[in-house]
């Protein structure tokens, strides 16, 4: 195969925007799109290799399975080695129970799995795992596996069958990509079903004959066509944000742009010569190294300060994976790499020691769970930790929460089995919905001995416009569930959100559109303030500080006075919260004693069983309408 330096410049156009974006730097809206570029490239390089070996009658399964081990597994596993003693002194024991699971499922190819069964990619400890990163090369890898099987199948039969057999698993996983949009978007994030387009996407390319306009390099429409490429790509990045899904059939837009420039791009036009820039082909070539390199070294870094990192620490931190990059392109890629460095038979048996050790080491971590007995200071917090998690529902009862690992089917025809019955607590006639820090105020009313209703989605925004199809089916649950039932007079809104522009007029007035036609009184809870890091600070011995960055913005005079216009009544959280101890501190007892009962957090964000009863119990004694909505409970 020919080799092509505008690939490689296109590799870096594509890393370098993810890693700044990993690093917190808010430029790049859309770097996620970059992600299934390296899959189309990834689709693109490896089926032009295979194509042209079987033309020659050189290709061998074996062979290429060798290949892609060389290609990946020294530079992942040196990159593994490190990361082990610095997660040993670092990580809180759930932390490095998490890190012990990954030691397991990396080197199997099924860290994937592992991420999903976790969080979503975009939940706010994500950027805590250090090998985070691996998920792509696992679904690259499960690709792979079959797909060098496939194409030796289909080869002899023709190009044109081949094609349109890979055109036919595209379709059915655009099928799966769009049912995964419905039903599970973190399944559909990380899971190889809804990505396999991408990388038939690129072995088509990489099969479609040459054009005769492809063969004109120099003429003016290849020009063209592959200035569009860039330029749908740069828009794509520039303008996506975290609200977009994805993947999704707007993937389709960033893709086409990929596609573009792999076919029309060349050293003959300006776009080819911009990616073939010698700056751009060096990263295009040491990026895999800095794909490796880059989430541990963030990762570790914020375990290691647990408050927020300087920019300048981040650019160091950059600046470092691109030099361990480069150090393991040349003293461990492409050593290995090189067949006659080390045979087949004594790599793939180092290999595979390796790949055991790591497993064992990861199986001890996870049978330990995470080594809590490390110190003493750490067993005594596990414990507590351990049972503030288990006291964080209302004496054990259901709590309406939808999570992603959830049946929506299974969760709503429970939630209106257990909304008809009957409660032994007072019924008031307020109505909470949110994400899961509506759990917070819901469980507290309980706590104090009123039954209110709810209905909450973790993760889910409040803007309708903005929710994923699942929360935007419990919205509407919700909302007919209200519309029928007039003894409720008053809707509760409560969000936490890690995004600015939540607590922004324009979102607010979308989120009041939804609700107003219902005719109630409508009361929205400004965010409660944070505590990074928590347990994690108390176990390195640093004191945790609450964070009012959100709390603040969910309480800007632009929003009170909107509300104020619109009729709807702001409580101040942050405002009920520090009326807990006085000084806003995350615990009762302000020694440095370890009682459960003391804490006022669960984690960084919900409020423990302690928390929510005291928040709600101050609430119920100082807010005019609350005090308001008791008597209506008590003399219905």
């Amino acid at each position: 195969m020919k080799y092509r330096k505008e690939i490689d410049g296109l590799r870096a156009l594509a890393l370098v925007p993810v890693v700044f974006s990993h690093a917190g730097f808010k430029w790049f809206k859309g770097t996620y799109v970059m992600i299934d570029l390296f899959f189309v490239i990834s689709g693109y390089l490896i089926t032009s290799l295979i194509a042209k070996e079987k033309s020659s009658g050189t290709f061998s399964a074996m062979v290429f399975y060798e290949r892609r081990a060389r290609r990946l597994l020294p530079a992942l596993f040196v990159m593994m080695l490190v990361s082990i003693p610095l997660a040993w002194f670092l990580l809180a024991p759930n932390h490095l129970l998490m890190f012990c699971k990954s030691l397991i499922a990396v080197p199997l190819f099924s860290s994937n799995f592992l991420f999903w069964s976790e969080s979503g990619y975009f939940a706010p400890d994500t950027g805590m795992k250090p090998f985070l990163q691996t998920w792509s090369l696992s679904v690259e890898e499960q690709f792979y596996l079959l797909f060098p099987l496939i194409f030796a199948w289909f080869w002899p039969k023709g190009k044109k069958k081949l094609i349109s057999f890979l055109v036919f698993i595209s379709l059915l996983s655009l099928v799966c990509m769009q049912w995964g949009l419905t039903n599970n978007r973190d399944a559909n994030w990380y899971l190889l079903p809804g990505r396999i387009w991408e990388f038939t996407l690129g072995a088509i390319l990489a099969l479609l004959p040459e054009s005769k306009l492809e063969k004109n390099r120099a003429s003016h429409l290849s020009e063209f066509l592959s200035f569009v490429g860039l330029s749908i790509l740069l828009v794509s990045v520039f303008s996506f944000s975290e609200y977009q899904p994805f993947p999704s059939f707007y993937t389709l837009f960033p893709l086409f742009g990929t596609a573009l420039i792999i076919r029309f791009a060349n050293s003959r036009n300006i776009v080819g010569r911009l990616l073939g820039a010698k700056i751009l082909v060096g990263i295009g070539l040491i990026s895999y190294g800095v794909f490796v390199w880059h989430q541990p070294l963030f990762a570790f870094a914020r375990h290691y300060f647990l408050s927020p990192i300087k920019p300048e620490i981040y650019g160091g931190l950059i600046l470092l994976s691109f030099i361990l990059a480069y150090l393991s392109w040349r003293f461990v890629e492409a050593p290995f790499r090189n067949r006659n460095f080390l045979s087949r038979k004594s790599f793939l048996t180092i290999c595979a020691l390796f790949s055991f050790a790591f497993i064992v080491m990861g199986s001890l971590g996870v049978i330990n769970r995470g080594f809590p007995n490390r110190n003493e200071r750490l067993v005594s917090i596990h414990k507590a930790q351990q049972s503030i998690k288990k006291n964080y529902f209302f004496d054990g009862v259901w709590t309406p929460q939808f999570n992603a690992d959830n049946n929506l089917k299974t969760f709503i025809e429970k939630w209106q089995e257990n909304i008809g019955k009957p409660s032994q607590l007072p019924t008031l006639s307020i109505a909470i919905f949110g994400n899961s820090l509506g759990t917070n105020i819901y469980s507290g009313l309980q706590r104090n001995g009123y039954q209110p209703i709810g209905l909450f989605g973790g993760g889910c925004p409040l803007n309708p416009r903005r929710m994923p199809p699942s929360c935007l089916q419990l919205a509407n649950l919700f909302y007919d569930y209200v519309k029928q039932n007039k003894s409720v007079r008053h809707i509760a809104l409560v969000m936490g959100s890690r995004f600015a522009n939540d607590f922004s007029v324009e979102n607010y007035k979308e989120i009041l559109n939804f609700w107003k036609p219902l005719n109630r009184q409508i009361i929205v809870f400004s965010q409660t303030p944070i505590f990074p890091f928590l347990w994690e600070k108390l176990q390195r011995q640093k004191k945790p500080e609450p964070e009012f960055q959100f709390s603040d913005l969910s309480l800007r005079n632009e929003l009170k006075t909107f509300f104020r216009t619109q009729g709807v009544y702001l409580i101040d959280s942050k405002e009920i919260f520090c009326k807990i101890t006085g000084t806003c501190d995350y615990k009762i007892n302000h020694d440095d004693t370890v009682n459960e009962n003391d804490f006022l957090f669960l984690d960084n964000y919900h409020l423990s069983a302690s928390g929510q009863k005291e928040f709600i119990k101050i609430l119920l004694e100082t807010d005019p309408l609350f005090k308001k909505i008791l008597l209506e409970a008590q003399h219905p």
